[in-house]
């Protein structure tokens, strides 16, 4: 019965979730110099409408970090298999990480991410915490 009960009160979670989202915006601090960045969730849903854990993703678009003109992102992320604190994307040499704390991607709020973005022949690293809805 305790199944069932999750199961539907998850369904419901993530409807209310696929209809708030058009563009939502968290700002937190650069875990290195303290600057402020900033994730942008553009749009979150399911892969071919089946909502099995799988086929979830958040599209994001993370700033605050750049060299030059070159910046990370976008990122379509996915669930992580064992792991439903994370979404996790790796889109050609680049990474990308988004932590929820205080529930998991469909119930709680992104606390932080990392980012490793390929610039030229060398890599960025780049970390945000303390995220916070705008």
């Amino acid at each position: 019965m305790k199944k069932i009960i999750i199961l539907i009160v998850s369904f419901f979670v993530s409807e209310s979730l696929l209809a708030q989202v058009q563009q939502v915006v968290y700002v937190g601090r650069d875990k290195n110099t303290n600057a402020p960045c900033k994730l942008y969730v553009n749009n979150v849903g399911y892969k071919n409408d089946q909502r099995v854990p799988e086929n979830f993703y958040m599209d994001v678009l993370p700033r605050g970090f750049s060299h030059g003109i070159d910046s990370a992102g976008p990122f379509r992320l996915g669930t992580v298999a064992d792991k439903p604190n994370i979404l996790y994307s790796l889109q050609n040499a680049d990474e990308m990480v988004l932590f929820f704390e205080n529930g998991d991607y469909l119930t709680g709020e992104p606390s932080g991410f990392n980012v490793k973005w390929l610039h030229g022949n060398h890599f960025h690293y780049d970390v945000c915490r303390n995220l916070r809805r705008k």
